[in-house]
């Protein structure tokens, strides 16, 4: 006969052996939840808030949000490691309305508008994305009739309001010299009317409204442009390019400080500006001809529409977690082995759209073909799917083939490369010379032209081998693909 203390022993052992067990069930099942809702949108607005220092402006905004947004959201507040008590606020807010409604991230240093963004965007749950400065207060309908706008009008990219100040068509005359006032005057002025919805080649960076798709398809905001001015200039000319349109919102009016945190960086903000200026141009440089094109041909695919398509394949980018990859046929293959050629760091949002190899490529079969050479070996097995890319516009013909081929090896004749030219894998994107003395690239039976230099730089090719000087025959042979533009810089993994 078993003692008590036996019994009891044994009865613990179970209890515990249940514990775990439901610890483990109860860990399977998170598990599983998770991975079932991860990339699945909250079924509202996330409102992205860039802060620096200037705490009590952010108050007033938060504030106003919670007044006049009847709507479901989530407030994600991005602060460039302010130091004026911005963070004892914070603490105290989100102890208040708690981190479903409220969340933080802290930046290490002041990374600059677009790198608070980018985070912001990358935290956010919400089937929509707004952008907002830290000194505005929002106002009565404000999130209402700007949706509206977006759902409305399908071919819509980014809604913008209109404000007291800012530059540009955004900007409206008001009456009134109180916030009181402003909000008496914002009631009646803020009627749903789609009247005053118009579209503008430009919408500014204090309040944008978004799909969350937007960032899916081209990504995140360039960090290149050092702590604000035309990084959101940069975000619509993109969106412009994906077929897209800029809309302001007449209809929905919210009040605007202007420059509270810009000001602080005085006489150095002229500096900042030139800069971000020049490399505004560099990058868009001849880009007014490619806005109308490039939207025309990206709407007439049949592969999904992205960023991808004016991305050129044969480059190897660099994941948030560091993987390197090789792009080629939009497609990515893990690199395996030391890589000592460029690297292009790509957002995840769009890596996520490249289909995946199960087998890795070696290190130096990508080299081969980061060359362009003609004697590449073939990538690996390609992932199950249909050769029709979201880098090129079409599947190449088989003149085609013969084309990229000939371009391809300037030492072979044209009937032994036609030969070689057994499939879309076997034949590496190459860099030629034009008749015109310019920089094209060959790929996937596609000639495809660079925006500008600056494209060529970006993407690291300025140091690829040239293969060949393409004749003007040889240059008519190729259908003309969808042009290369620079990718956004990204200083953070995203």
């Amino acid at each position: 006969m078993k003692s008590a203390k036996q019994v009891k022993r044994r009865h613990s052992k179970a209890k515990e052996k249940e514990y775990k067990q439901g610890l483990q069930d109860g860990y399977v099942q998170g598990q599983e939840a998770g991975r079932q809702a991860f990339g699945v949108p909250w079924p509202g607005t996330s409102i992205i808030i860039p802060t620096f220092d200037k705490c009590d402006y952010l108050s007033q905004c938060i504030d106003s949000i919670l007044a006049h947004t009847p709507e479901p959201y989530e407030i994600i507040v991005v602060d460039n490691a302010s130091t004026d008590g911005t963070a004892k606020m914070m603490v105290h807010l989100i102890g208040k309305l708690g981190h479903e409604r409220l969340r933080w991230g802290i930046m290490e240093h002041n990374a600059g508008f677009a790198a608070a963004v980018n985070r912001g965007m990358m935290m956010a749950r919400g089937e929509k994305l707004l952008l907002l400065n830290n000194d505005t207060i929002v106002t009565e309908r404000w999130l209402e009739n700007m949706t509206a706008c977006l759902e409305q009008l399908p071919d819509a990219g980014i809604v913008g309001p209109v404000t007291n100040f800012i530059s540009g068509s955004q900007l409206v005359s008001v009456p009134y010299e109180t916030i009181s006032d402003m909000h008496k005057w914002a009631r009646k002025h803020n009627e749903p009317d789609p009247d005053r919805w118009r579209e503008t080649d430009r919408l500014t960076g204090f309040c944008m409204l978004m799909r969350r798709e937007l960032m899916g398809e081209i990504g995140y905001f360039d960090e290149g442009y050092a702590i604000g001015n035309y990084e959101d200039d940069d975000y619509g000319l993109r969106t412009r390019l994906h077929g897209l349109k800029l809309i302001i919102a007449g209809d929905s009016f919210i009040h605007h400080y202007g420059n509270v945190s810009i000001r602080d960086f005085g006489s150095r903000m002229e500096e900042i500006t030139q800069h971000n200026r020049s490399f505004f141009q560099r990058k868009w440089e001849h880009a007014d001809a490619l806005l109308e094109q490039s939207a025309s041909m990206a709407r007439s695919e049949k592969t999904a529409r992205s960023e991808l398509q004016l991305y050129p394949g044969g480059i190897a980018a660099s994941a948030a977690n560091g993987t390197l990859w090789w792009i080629e046929n939009g497609c990515r293959w893990k690199i395996v082995g030391l890589w000592p050629y460029p690297v292009i760091r790509l957002a995840m949002p769009l890596l996520r759209r490249l289909r995946v190899s199960l087998k890795p490529i070696l290190a130096e079969q990508a080299a081969s073909r980061w060359h362009g050479s003609s004697t590449a070996p073939p990538l690996p097995e390609m992932p199950d799917v249909a050769l029709t890319s979201e880098f090129t516009t079409a599947k190449p013909s088989a003149a085609d083939e013969a084309a990229i081929a000939v371009a391809a090896s300037s030492a072979a004749s044209s009937a032994e490369v036609a030969r070689e030219a057994t499939g879309s894998s076997t034949v590496p994107p190459s860099l030629v010379m034009l008749p015109s003395n310019s920089l094209g690239y060959v790929e996937s039976g596609q000639l495809r032209l660079f925006l500008n230099q600056q494209a060529v730089e970006d993407w690291g090719l300025s140091s690829k081998p040239i293969v060949h000087m393409l004749t003007q025959n040889e240059a008519e042979k190729l259908t003309v693909g969808l042009p290369i533009i620079s990718p956004p810089q990204l200083l953070q993994r995203l």
